[in-house]
């Protein structure tokens, strides 16, 4: 099982920290293009010419976000209050155009798009569908066997996502800027250390980039590594 598996349409736009991607599973073989933001790639240009969103009619697509900074929030802390308002002391609300929440157990999770993410899906005429990319992580590691005790690690361009799941508890979610491969392995050790998981623990890595230099690193000092493509 993967995480495109757990979305609702095999047709998804991904959005980053730092660019977003494409990917097509509806054919045997899934296709998939990643853009950085720093090289002005244009997302309703490219969303038509990968989709050919053009030459059909409006239909449905997945689009997983990745929040700057993933916010959890217990239920009975938030109350009646607006999501918004729980973001407001860890992002620029005037960047945010969208809020979403989902409810998982006792927290509250709330998940945003910003600006120009919603004017370039606003352009376009397809269906979207919303989910955060923390929720397919979740969903993920609570269908594994190990469900119980696992961390997961997305690496991507310049970010690392972290997810601690602990005696079936959600006990970490964070994302950690790096400038190198060795800056993601010392916080997965870091972490592993200050949580107590041993060296049989099952440890988790996404890597949503087709070159990963972290992979042979984490591989020498992880035993129980799972690379999930």
């Amino acid at each position: 099982m993967t995480l495109l598996d757990l979305l609702s349409y095999k047709k998804s736009i991904w959005f980053y920290p730092n660019g977003f991607s494409f990917v097509d599973a509806s054919e045997s073989t899934v296709h998939q293009q990643y853009y950085a933001y720093a090289y002005g790639y244009n997302l309703r240009e490219q969303a038509e010419q990968f989709f050919n969103f053009a030459d059909s009619e409006a239909e449905d697509v997945s689009v997983v976000v990745a929040t700057d900074v993933p916010a959890i929030v217990p239920a009975d802390f938030q109350g009646d209050k607006d999501p918004l308002k729980m973001l407001e002391l860890l992002v620029d609300k005037s960047q945010v155009a969208q809020t979403f929440q989902w409810t998982a157990g006792q927290d509250n999770w709330i998940y945003f798009i910003r600006n120009n993410e919603k004017e370039a899906l606003d352009s376009l005429s397809q269906h979207w569908h919303f989910v955060s990319s923390f929720e397919l992580i979740q969903q993920f590691l609570q269908q594994n066997e190990h469900k119980d005790y696992m961390l997961w690690v997305s690496e991507g361009d310049g970010f690392a996502d972290f997810y601690l799941l602990k005696d079936g508890k959600t006990a970490l979610v964070n994302r950690f800027a790096y400038q190198q491969a060795e800056d993601v392995l010392y916080m997965i050790l870091n972490v592993m250390q200050q949580y107590g998981l041993g060296n049989e623990a099952p440890v988790c890595l996404h890597k949503f980039v087709e070159q990963s230099s972290l992979l042979p690193l984490a591989q020498k000092y992880v035993k129980n590594l799972n690379v999930i493509e």
